[in-house]
C-alpha cells in the first residue's frame, strides 16, 4: 500500500488461476499492519466471482486488536500479520480465473497503518 495506508475507495482486485476443479479450496485474506493501525477490526466487503459465473458477496470484520489495543496476532519488528478465513471448502465447477474484489469499509477516507492485503488459496484440509 502506498504510504502504508488503504484509501477507502481503493478497491483491491485479485485474479487467481485455478486449473484443478476436483478439489475444494479454502480462501484466506491476510493483512499486514503497522502500529499506526488504530482500529480493533478491519472491516471489508468481499465479492468473489468464479469462472462458472457464480458470485458470492459477504461483509467481514477481521479482529486486529484487543480491547486494550494490543495486536491479536504475531508481530515482527513494526509489522504484524493476521489471517482470516473468507470461504471454507469452495468447490469450483469450472477451471479458470477466480476473481476476488476487496472493498475497505472502514469509515475513514484513509485507513492508516495497513501495509498490504492479499489472498491465499489453499487446498482444503492442507
Amino acid at each position: 500500500m502506498p504510504d502504508m495506508a488503504w484509501a477507502r475507495f481503493n478497491l483491491l482486485r485479485f485474479e487467481i488461476p485455478v486449473n484443478e476443479v476436483e478439489k475444494s479450496w479454502d480462501v484466506f485474506l491476510f493483512a499486514r499492519f503497522t502500529p499506526d493501525f488504530q482500529y480493533k477490526t478491519l472491516d471489508f466487503n468481499m465479492i468473489l466471482n468464479t469462472a462458472a459465473g457464480e458470485e458470492r458477496i459477504h461483509e467481514y470484520q477481521m479482529p486486529v486488536k484487543s480491547a486494550e489495543g494490543t495486536f491479536l496476532f504475531n508481530c515482527v519488528g513494526d509489522s504484524c500479520e493476521g489471517t482470516l478465513l473468507l470461504k471454507r471448502q469452495l468447490y469450483l465447477s469450472k477451471a479458470g480465473i477466480l476473481k476476488i474484489e476487496i472493498e475497505n469499509l472502514t469509515p475513514r477516507l484513509v485507513t492508516e497503518g495497513v501495509i498490504g492485503v492479499g489472498i491465499r488459496l489453499v487446498e482444503s484440509g492442507k
